[in-house]
Order: structure tokens, then C-alpha cells, then sequence
């Protein structure tokens, strides 16, 4: 009995984990690809900044209760570490986690999808001046 407990346990942080990391890469992602689409004028990387900062919020607000919101494999494997978690129990982080933010990345690419066409003609490009790579990822700039 105390298994199935422990498993109910595990379950409700890998729910915890994936939607808080579903909002935080919804939010943070949603944020960047509006500024990549609008135009110079009307860009504002301090608005992204402050959507990111939301993101984390909102992810704090939906899991932290359940799970500590770690939002993030790196510091549920250092907790892990640090024993603090169990390994069943840190796979399960990590599983939503990954879950959640791989689901929050292709919500921003569908919810874009006319933009992402505009901008580089339907043709994907990661890099370059037709690039929606960085939109979802950190993108060194050219010759570095």
C-alpha cells in the first residue's frame, strides 16, 4: 500500500513538473518569438526578460507546492546528488520536466505557424537572417 502511495506521490510532481515547465517554455519561448516577428520598432527585449521572469512565476505558482518546482533536469539531478531525492523519484522529475518543455516548444512553434511561414517563407532555417532557431534555443552569433 505504501508502493502505491509513494507512486500517486511520484505521478502528481511529474504533473507538477510538466506544467510548470510547459507554462515557464510557453511563456519565456511565446515572449522571444514575438520579438523575432515584430518589427524593430516595437521590439522590447526588456519585455522578454519580463515574460521569462512571469514564466518562472506562474511555474512557481503551480508547482511549487507539489513538487519545489524545479523546472529544470540539472537541479533535480543535483538534489539528487545531494540525496535529497530519491532516483525513482528524480526520473520522474526529469520525465516531466523534458515532457513539458519539449510540449510548451511546439505549442509556440503551432501557435506561430503563419508567422514562422512569413518570416522565412516556409523554408526552415536554425541560423542566419531567415533563423528561427534561437527562438528556441541559444545560437552562438556568426564567427564566434
Amino acid at each position: 500500500m505504501a508502493k502505491v502511495k509513494e507512486l500517486q506521490q511520484y505521478s502528481a510532481q511529474c504533473l507538477a513538473e510538466f506544467f510548470s515547465t510547459f507554462m515557464l517554455i510557453l511563456i519565456g519561448e511565446a515572449s522571444i518569438a514575438q520579438y523575432k516577428f515584430s518589427p524593430p520598432e516595437h521590439r522590447s527585449i526588456v519585455a522578454v526578460n519580463l515574460s521569462f521572469g512571469i514564466g518562472v512565476y506562474t511555474a512557481l505558482m503551480i508547482a511549487g507546492p507539489i513538487s519545489g518546482a524545479h523546472l529544470n533536469p540539472a537541479v533535480s539531478i543535483s538534489l539528487l546528488t545531494l540525496r535529497k531525492l530519491k532516483p525513482i523519484q528524480c526520473l520522474f522529475y526529469i520525465i516531466g520536466q523534458i515532457l513539458g518543455a519539449f510540449f510548451g516548444a511546439l505549442f509556440v512553434y503551432f501557435l506561430y505557424w503563419s508567422l514562422f511561414n512569413r518570416f522565412d517563407g516556409s523554408v526552415r532555417h536554425i541560423a542566419g537572417p531567415q533563423g528561427t532557431g534561437d527562438i528556441f534555443f541559444t545560437i552562438p552569433e556568426d564567427g564566434v
